[in-house]
């Protein structure tokens, strides 16, 4: 779906996404349960989103990506410059507010600091 056009600096994103599947089989399934609806206000002057607007699931999503043990790879593996989408995740997860968006400090703790099991 194109973004509507406006004689702004900002534009109004909104559509549908979802995993992309060459199976036709596969994609009516995938369909059905994976759309992500996001609206996203976007300043074209500086190609930045502004604000978002999403679902659960799309947070869903974005928290599955966690699951990598970014915190050990950041940690353990300073000389990897990490730029882009995952560095600016774990700097989000970093300085998220506990109180607000996760159950407890230790939560978040697990998330920055995983603890890997022996031999990994």
């Amino acid at each position: 779906m194109e973004p509507p056009i406006s004689k702004t600096n900002f534009t109004i994103c909104r559509g549908k996404y979802g995993p992309r599947s060459t199976d036709q089989s596969q994609r009516v399934i995938a369909k059905k349960d994976a759309d992500i609806k996001l609206k996203l206000i976007v300043n074209k002057s500086e190609n930045r989103a502004l604000y978002a607007e999403v679902e659960e699931d799309f947070v869903n999503l974005i928290g599955s990506f966690l699951t990598l043990p970014l915190g050990y790879v950041f940690k353990e593996f300073p000389c990897l410059t990490l730029q882009g989408c995952m560095n600016n995740l774990y700097k989000s997860i970093q300085e998220f507010d506990t109180k607000k968006f996760l159950k407890s400090e230790e939560k978040k703790a697990s998330l920055v600091n995983p603890k890997l099991a022996p031999g990994l």
